[in-house]
Order: structure tokens, then C-alpha cells, then sequence
């Protein structure tokens, strides 16, 4: 009944979740391509002793994930003060507090996990991309090839379903 119920509200709520989905899959897709390009071989060889690169790749997904935990902190204070009714009237037909906790933990995890995969696969295409821009800013004569990085890919999803989970 509670999984029934967290996806009906999940549908009904879609233009509300819509800006909160687009922003982390948008989250997702940085975060995996600064891991992506810290972990291009090619690209931090042809930088040679620069690890600038490194450190700045390291700095941008710490300051994504910092981001990302603001973010989603104050999403979730918007749409539960949003949904003070709903959560008034869940109470009232004799859900207990956890059983209205779990409803929403189970909103934040399906939109959570969709807009990670989503934004995983859009990673993979953007970080060719980026990698190719950060080469041309950096006069890198390096090769660009097209590749899916499965420790950018894990770390991603590490990161985000703690960060989903705390919140």
C-alpha cells in the first residue's frame, strides 16, 4: 500500500519533481564528468607534471557534491512544507509517522535513481565534450576517445545514493 501510494503521488506531483529531477540528473551528469576526466589517462598524461588538472577536477566534484547537498536539503524542506496538508491528512486517516517517512523516502529514491541513470548516460556522452574542450583550453595535443569510465560510473553512484539516502 505505502509503495502504491508513494508512486501515485509521484505522478500526481510530476511539474512539482520536474524542476527537482532535471537539477539532479543535471548534478549527476558534472559530477561524473569531472570523475570521468580525472580518471582519462590519455588526457592527465598529456598534461604531464600539470596536476593542477587533477586538483581542479578533485575540487569540482567536491564543490558538486557540496552543491548537490544544499540543494537537495532545501528541495526537501520545499516539498514537505509544500505537502504539510498531505502529511496532515496521512496522519489523520492513522499512518504513523515512519509509514509517511517511508513514503516520501520511497519518492526520493525511484526520482533519485532515475535521474542518476539518466544523468550517468548523459555523462558518458558529455564527458567527450568536455574532455575535448579542456584539451583545446590547455593547448593538450591528446587523443579523444570515446569511453565509459565504470569507476566514474560506481563513484557516481556511491556518491548520489548516500547523498540520496541522507536526505
Amino acid at each position: 500500500m505505502i509503495f502504491k501510494l508513494s508512486l501515485k503521488n509521484l505522478k500526481a506531483h510530476v511539474p512539482n519533481y520536474l524542476v527537482y529531477y532535471i537539477s539532479m540528473t543535471f548534478a549527476a551528469v558534472v559530477y561524473y564528468c569531472f570523475r570521468a576526466i580525472a580518471y582519462n589517462q590519455p588526457l592527465v598524461a598529456g598534461a604531464g607534471r600539470d596536476i593542477e588538472i587533477k586538483r581542479s577536477l578533485g575540487l569540482g566534484s567536491t564543490l558538486v557534491t557540496i552543491i548537490i547537498l544544499g540543494f537537495m536539503l532545501a528541495a526537501n524542506r520545499f516539498f514537505i512544507g509544500k505537502r504539510s496538508q498531505e502529511i496532515g491528512l496521512y496522519r489523520l486517516i492513522g499512518l504513523r509517522k515512519s509509514q509517511v517517512s517511508l513514503i516520501f523516502l520511497v519518492e526520493n529514491l525511484v526520482l533519485g535513481f532515475v535521474s542518476l541513470i539518466n544523468g550517468i548516460i548523459l555523462g558518458v556522452i558529455f564527458t567527450k565534450l568536455f574532455s575535448m574542450i579542456l584539451a583545446k583550453v590547455r593547448f593538450l595535443e591528446v587523443p579523444s576517445f570515446f569511453y565509459i569510465s565504470w569507476r566514474s560510473v560506481i563513484e557516481t553512484g556511491v556518491a548520489f545514493a548516500f547523498m540520496i539516502l541522507i536526505f
